[in-house]
């Protein structure tokens, strides 16, 4: 997840589905910055 942007003690929130989803659609910032 660290490429997403999310930091290691980040906390999902939903089912496994749902916490995939939320990693799926994520833009990670340094490709949202280029």
């Amino acid at each position: 997840m660290r490429l997403q942007g999310f930091p290691d003690d980040y906390k999902f929130s939903g089912e496994r589905a749902d916490v995939i989803r939320q990693i799926g659609n994520s833009v990670s910032p340094y490709i949202a910055f280029k």
